[in-house]
């Protein structure tokens, strides 16, 4: 499974290129990482089969980039 990145508005972009860190989260779990790849491999290596939402967490706001399905 891979990330399904969204259409992102300019807040967004902004969030997205700009982040702290990346979050995915889902009804029973969350999980954090410094970048996207980093969240991707884990995805690869764990056959996760939830549905995850993404997030970009810069300073105090966050944005969801996309999901995994």
């Amino acid at each position: 499974m891979t990330i399904k990145y969204l259409e992102l508005n300019p807040r967004e972009e902004y969030v997205y290129a700009n982040a702290d860190y990346f979050t995915a989260w889902s009804k029973h779990q969350k999980f954090q990482f410094s970048n996207t790849t980093e969240l991707e491999d884990f995805i690869s290596k764990n056959n996760l089969t939830e549905k995850f939402l993404i997030y970009a967490v810069y300073d105090n706001t966050d944005a969801c980039i996309g999901t995994i399905n």
